[in-house]
């Protein structure tokens, strides 16, 4: 659910800078439109889930599938033209957009850390699997590995998100191909947070950055959630952020309803529309048995 009330919350601003939200949008407290709505990120999140709760072992060739069937409204290259390629009869690892290392594959993918909660390092792999669909580069695919693991390890502890959980975070991506250069690679940005935590979200953001590469909104994503312990709080700092609003704010926001449940949520933002399909979805993923066998994790 979290993730679906971050989408809906950034939408309207997607893109916008935090001057501009601040001066047009004042102090957010709900949804800043009469009917909102989530956007491309939530329907993708749910295709993945279905996906992998269809075939837990394949659920790549499961999204291809589904890719395949759905008209999926976005303005992301990524998405597109790896449907483009499976309709031209290409199997679905040879789908991706080369050099893609945006975050819409890794936003998709809090499925794998709920499914795999126990097995963190599984999920990471999971997903960056899932993410190779779409998105050609390391920076895409790393990052969808630390937010699957950044979801596994929010459902399965108690308390307040924090620097030890960025850390775990940190250390399981840095299992996987980084893409980047010395200081800008997913876990380099990771490890600079938990130093960050506590200081002021106008710096610490304008440092880390709030683009829709992967490299900046995951990172965004995780600092806002282990900075508020009202999960409220941590999903409208990162709409009031600027930005890839949308897309950070839900990735907190599933951070966030991992760790503290749908009770985090107050009633005004769970009147949103579609949220009973979110809570389905939800509530499979919590039911379906975790897959027992290992997988390396070191070359996904």
């Amino acid at each position: 659910m979290g993730s679906a009330i971050g989408d809906a919350l950034g939408e309207p601003v997607e893109e916008r800078s935090r001057r501009w939200i601040a001066e047009h949008c004042g102090q957010i407290s709900g949804y800043l439109v009469p009917s909102p709505k989530t956007s491309s990120d939530t329907l993708l999140t749910l295709i993945t889930a279905d996906s992998v709760l269809a075939d837990p072992g394949d659920h790549p060739a499961r999204l291809a599938a589904r890719l395949l069937g759905a008209d999926i409204p976005t303005r992301g290259r990524s998405v597109k033209h790896a449907r483009a390629q499976l309709l031209a009869g290409r199997p679905w690892w040879e789908a991706a957009l080369p050099k893609s290392a945006g975050t819409a594959g890794a936003a998709r993918c809090a499925a794998f850390g709920l499914l795999w909660a126990n097995d963190p390092e599984r999920a990471a792999y999971e997903a960056a699997l899932s993410t190779s669909l779409t998105h050609g580069h390391p920076v895409a695919t790393t990052s969808a590995a630390a937010f699957a693991a950044a979801v596994a390890l929010a459902a399965t502890g108690d308390g307040p998100l924090d620097a030890a959980w960025i850390t775990q975070v940190a250390d399981i991506a840095s299992k996987f191909e980084q893409g980047a250069s010395p200081g800008k690679t997913i876990v380099d940005r990771l490890r600079v947070l938990p130093a960050l935590i506590g200081q002021p979200a106008e710096s610490v953001l304008a440092i880390v950055g709030t683009g829709a590469i992967a490299n900046e909104a995951v990172p965004a994503a995780l600092w806002c959630a282990a900075s508020h312990a009202d999960p409220v709080e941590g999903v409208i700092a990162a709409v009031s952020a600027g930005g890839d609003t949308d897309t950070i704010a839900a990735m907190a926001g599933a951070c966030l309803g991992a760790r503290n449940g749908e009770a985090a949520w107050p009633s005004h933002l769970t009147g949103l529309a579609g949220l009973d399909d979110v809570r389905v979805v939800a509530g499979r993923l919590a039911n379906q048995a975790p897959v027992a066998e290992s997988t390396d994790t070191t070359d996904p």
